[in-house]
């Protein structure tokens, strides 16, 4: 997906602005180890958890991430 800048918000006295997009390359890291450790994983129960992550971090869905949890 494209990077998208939201609106700026303010909280506690500070603003903030968050890009989609911004730790792509650092969550393409953690995608490419946890792809790794399905491998290791003690049963389908982890290996469905590590590939829900994967799909949370990679798309950026929060409910494939609960879903993991």
């Amino acid at each position: 997906k494209p990077p998208l800048t939201m609106e700026k918000e303010k909280y506690k006295n500070a603003y903030f602005q968050v890009t989609r997009g911004d730790y792509s390359p650092l969550l393409k890291l953690v995608n490419d180890n946890l792809a790794k450790a399905m491998e290791y994983a003690a049963n389908d129960n982890e290996k469905n958890m590590l590939k829900h992550y994967i799909n949370s971090f990679k798309e950026g869905d929060l409910n494939e991430h609960k879903e993991g949890s």
